[in-house]
């Protein structure tokens, strides 16, 4: 019986496995002082997003839970691109639709020093019931983006 030839033989042996691909780098091999660099490079709202991203930049990163930093955040350029503020009473960075027309304009606006002061049209109604916020007062109304809210007419 002769042998087969090495073509037939190919179509029944199965193919040889390709040699496996060494694994892709992630930012998490890299040594902590490259890490430490690309981190500090990042742009807030990147930063943020790896915060979320595993357990140990949730803990290694700092949050945004006081004002120094959110007004710091603030000022960047991707927070004036996404149209973020800082609002001083629920430490939060919230769109600019949520605060009254005063509130982003002039003396409270991004660049001025009342801006520490500033807060969102949520705080603002809470705190009118007496849970100790700011507040508006009764009788006042307030305006976003040129639309009055509230019980009067003048924004704050």
């Amino acid at each position: 019986m002769p042998f087969p030839s090495l073509s037939v033989l190919s179509l029944l042996l199965p193919a040889p496995k390709p040699p496996p691909s060494p694994p892709k780098p992630t930012l998490l091999s890299l040594p902590p002082e490259l890490q430490h660099l690309i981190i500090a490079s990042l742009p807030f709202t990147a930063t943020i997003l790896l915060r979320q991203t595993c357990r140990l930049y949730f803990h290694l990163l700092p949050p945004l839970d006081s004002l120094p930093a959110l007004l710091a955040a603030e000022a960047t350029q991707g927070a004036a691109d996404l149209n973020l503020w800082a609002c001083a009473l629920c430490l939060r960075l919230r769109r600019g639709g949520r605060f009254a027309d005063r509130m982003r304009r002039g003396e409270w606006g991004r660049e001025v020093g009342m801006r520490r002061g500033r807060f969102c049209v949520e705080c603002g109604v809470r705190g009118r019931d007496g849970d100790g916020g700011v507040g508006f007062n009764r009788g006042e109304g307030w305006t976003v983006y040129g639309v009055v809210f509230g019980d009067g007419g003048e924004g704050r």
